[in-house]
């Protein structure tokens, strides 16, 4: 990021307050996203250097980002395609889904932001780029492509699930926990479910409210507040104390404490 986007006050920062910046940006990242991230920088790079012998230098020619978009979007040149897989860059020879496309393009954006490029000098917000990614979604659609959404666990998937877990073992109990909490609460993601805790649990009257700190679309911490009924209420309220140790000998790597 350049120096002069970071003078303020009349002070400019140092060397060490520039890598702890990059540090903070790092920490506020989740694992998942940073590796998306990565993948699919070193795609479009190796794409780049194959297509135009592109160096990896910021910012990209906008003309280039549109070819990566009618690239992956229609019909690769067959030897290009071919240069790819036999790289082990690309798995099967096809086009990618929009969804991946716009995601690549997402990355690359971003990795123009952290070199510290304005948007007005992003390729990845220029009206070609824009424009293509658009119609290359529209083009998509009316091919019967639709956003990929995770199933839900209706009731003929859950009490499956909750069949293999034995009454009398503690371990099951606190899997027939989990599943409950997470059907109850609102049909919870499974990192909500793995981060959940004990102590965000409060009784009222014979049922519980959880508090649940952040989620995926709560990133900044405020918070939300769900009421667990039923089957939900009843399981939490019997599950023993010394579920603590259950949770440590069966996920060892849930340091941050007990599941629920």
């Amino acid at each position: 990021m350049p120096v002069q986007d970071l003078i303020k006050g009349g002070q400019l920062l140092t060397p060490c307050d520039l890598e702890r910046i990059r540090n903070l940006i790092d920490a506020a990242t989740a694992d998942n996203t940073r590796r998306a991230y990565a993948s699919d920088l070193s795609y479009f790079w190796a794409w780049a250097h194959l297509v135009a012998g592109q160096a990896q230098i910021y910012p990209v020619p906008v003309a280039l980002v549109v070819r990566f978009i009618l690239d992956h979007t229609g019909k690769m040149d067959a030897g290009l395609d071919a240069a790819l897989v036999d790289a082990g860059i690309k798995r099967r020879r096809d086009s990618h889904g929009i969804a991946t496309v716009r995601r690549r393009i997402a990355a690359l954006s971003m990795a123009h932001r952290f070199q510290g490029i304005a948007k007005a000098n992003n390729p990845c917000a220029a009206e070609a780029v824009r424009l293509s990614l658009f119609k290359g979604r529209r083009v998509a659609v009316k091919a019967g492509w639709r956003p990929a959404k995770e199933k839900t666990a209706t009731l003929d998937l859950l009490y499956p699930m909750l069949n293999t877990c034995r009454p009398d073992k503690l371990i099951d109990i606190r899997d027939r926990a989990l599943l409950f909490f997470a059907r109850s609460s609102g049909e919870r993601r499974r990192s909500e479910v793995a981060e959940a805790r004990v102590e965000n649990l409060t009784p009222v009257a014979v049922d519980f409210l959880y508090r649940l700190e952040k989620s995926k679309t709560d990133q900044e911490g405020q918070g939300l507040t769900v009421l667990l009924l039923g089957r939900a209420s009843i399981i939490l309220r019997f599950f023993p104390a010394r579920s603590a140790d259950a949770c440590d000998d069966a996920r060892p790597r849930q340091s941050k404490g007990c599941l629920v």
